[in-house]
């Protein structure tokens, strides 16, 4: 390109090295340098916008499965919790009734030697 507009210029004239029509030379040389520069720059975009669905997905795939993690942790923990208050309550509750029993003993003994001493009295 620079070489045929180089060629042009000289074929229509231009010798002197202070023609202005250099600096006209000049301009277009260096704007097809920026269009081709530019250009470059639009087919870089061009592919790495294309990567953006990609990654768009896999940004949600790995979000998705970060929540479901903390999701399943939550749960595991809520449910070991739950299972430790269980254990506790039960074991509360089974001492509450050993305890009961105890005294229900207790009061048959009781009773029991009571009518036992009533009967030998008889």
């Amino acid at each position: 390109m620079r070489e045929a507009l180089l060629r042009k210029a000289s074929d229509l004239g231009v010798h002197r090295t202070d023609d202005v029509v250099w600096a006209m030379v000049a301009s277009v040389l260096d704007a097809t340098l920026a269009a081709q520069v530019a250009g470059q720059h639009v087919k870089t975009l061009s592919l790495e916008t294309r990567k953006v669905p990609e990654l768009i997905y896999q940004g949600t795939m790995k979000a998705s499965a970060d929540l479901a993690a903390g999701v399943a942790k939550g749960i595991e923990d809520k449910t070991a919790e739950a299972g430790a208050a269980l254990v506790t309550t039960i074991g509360v509750a089974a001492s509450r009734g050993a305890a009961e029993l105890q005294k229900a003993a207790a009061g048959l003994d009781r009773l029991g030697a009571e009518k036992g001493a009533a009967f030998v009295e008889s």
